[in-house]
């Protein structure tokens, strides 16, 4: 009859433990949501920023997008430079957004940037990698710099849009 309490303690225990190393899990997963809400008003701003420089007059706008089966949002910055009218927005690294993006784009020029780099499509694969990577490095407490994945929409005639300092916002390929 000794067994049982024995057997009970010892699973209290392994309770205690094993909640215990999930709870710093939990809470890097939550700020996580927290501080990637900040980081998308951040890169807006940035973006705003960038083209303002450039003598676009830049506005941000919360466009809603509907997809198949969900509603999706992205914050869209729309600047004019005279003809040249652009639109940018930070898309889904695991390239949800890209057909969306691209039906958008039709007749127009289309272009990506992460890492540093500029694309004429998205590297699924490196996007997606590097937010997998991100995700899991989050999950033990360690931090990454957030890398946004840009999708750029300009007028066909578009020639001073401009792309390097825009790609620089999605930070250096590491």
């Amino acid at each position: 009859m000794t067994f049982r309490p024995a057997l009970s303690t010892v699973l209290g225990l392994v309770l205690v433990v094993s909640l215990s190393l999930k709870l710093p899990g939990y809470m890097v997963v939550v700020t996580g949501v927290a501080a990637a809400v900040d980081e998308a008003g951040v890169i807006t701003r940035d973006i705003a920023t960038v083209l303002k420089r450039h003598d676009f007059e830049a506005e941000v706008s919360q466009e809603q997008v509907r997809q198949e089966a969900s509603r999706s949002e992205l914050a869209w910055v729309y600047g004019a430079a005279g003809a040249c009218q652009v639109r940018i927005a930070e898309v889904s690294p695991e390239g949800w957004h890209r057909s969306l993006v691209s039906q958008l784009a039709a007749g127009n020029q289309l272009f990506y940037t992460f890492g540093g780099e500029t694309y004429s499509e998205q590297p699924i694969m490196r996007t997606r990698t590097y937010a997998y990577w991100r995700k899991l490095r989050r999950y033990f407490g360690l931090s990454t710099p957030h890398r946004p994945v840009l999708a750029l929409i300009a007028a066909a005639g578009c020639q001073n849009v401009p792309l390097r300092e825009l790609a620089g916002l999605a930070g250096p390929a590491s």
